[in-house]
């Protein structure tokens, strides 16, 4: 399944989002109508409104504050986009060129803290104070991540247990907060919040290992190329590499040669190594989906694992 046949059973939710993001920068101030229109908020594959979607679907939660939910926790992830790339002095964001680069750091800074603030405030208006509670349990995690992350910067010895906790933190605990909310929402099906989190937060390790294998590998990506590999993150395929050849490779990122990287990757094998720890992780995420009855959700849940385990963008 591609992304369209995925996000097909909830495409009028998705829809919706785009309508509410309207309606709540509906009056800003001319700064803030000059970015809206120039980096669109909703420009993305809407990977996590998805997920929180279908999973409210295979429960039967038809909560009417669904929708809102999940666009402003879709607004808490671009925040941490924002700020991620000013961080990172990233140049390109979805194919175009990042914020920081046409505005300058500063205004970044402050657009990233300006969708942090509203995606609270949209919370709080929902009256669910679990997403609230969740929301902000994530937020925490996410920034004690990107801390970890940085004190491991450019440090050769990361093992493999200090970036898979990287990676839980940054990315998989929206994931699992997500699920855990969807999980929360009142709904025909009972659930066990803390067995969704799990799954959201593997699906979100999943995610994350595979984006850190594109930045190597893959040119269409719309993000800057061997970006991790410029700011010193030491991701898996890093990992993995620098265990089998790790003279070499420390000499090759020395250099900066980070195309020689890219293909020592594939002719060492280790490619296909980490391509094995993905397709395990998916697995895992299968196991949990299948517990569902057969439904148009609970298709596209599978579809959503399998497309986010091989994509290269």
């Amino acid at each position: 399944m591609d992304l369209a046949d995925i996000q097909a059973p909830i495409r009028a939710q998705l829809t919706s989002i785009h309508r509410i993001l309207d309606e709540k920068f509906a009056d800003p101030v001319p700064t803030v109508k000059r970015i809206l229109k120039e980096f669109p908020v909703y420009q993305g594959k809407l990977i996590r409104p998805t997920l929180m979607f279908l999973l409210a679907g295979v429960r039967g939660c038809r909560d009417p504050q669904l929708p809102r939910i999940a666009t402003e926790m879709e607004m808490l992830h671009l925040s941490s986009l924002t700020h991620d790339d000013v961080m990172d002095h990233s140049t390109m964001r979805r194919g175009r060129r990042s914020l920081n680069m046409d505005e300058g750091n500063q205004m970044s800074i402050l657009w990233g803290d300006y969708l942090f603030i509203n995606a609270f405030r949209g919370l709080n208006a929902t009256g669910r104070g679990v997403a609230v509670g969740v929301a902000m349990d994530v937020a925490a995690r996410m920034i004690e991540g990107q801390m970890l992350e940085l004190d491991h910067q450019s440090d050769l010895d990361t093992s493999l247990a200090v970036y898979t906790e990287i990676i839980s933190l940054k990315t998989g605990s929206l994931f699992a907060g997500i699920a855990r909310i969807a999980a929360s929402l009142e709904a025909p099906l009972p659930a066990n919040a803390d067995e969704y989190a799990a799954f959201g937060n593997s699906l979100g390790i999943l995610f994350q290992i595979r984006d850190d294998l594109i930045d190597i590998i893959s040119p269409e990506s719309g993000k800057d190329r061997y970006r991790d590999l410029q700011e010193g993150k030491i991701t898996m395929p890093v990992i993995l590499l620098l265990r089998k050849q790790g003279k070499q490779v420390r000499s090759l990122l020395k250099q900066r040669k980070y195309t020689a990287i890219a293909d020592l990757l594939r002719r060492s094998g280790v490619h296909r190594e980490v391509e094995d720890r993905i397709m395990k992780l998916s697995t895992s995420c299968r196991d949990f989906i299948t517990q569902f009855p057969s439904s148009p959700f609970r298709n596209s849940l599978l579809g959503m694992v399998d497309f986010m385990g091989v994509r290269n963008y």
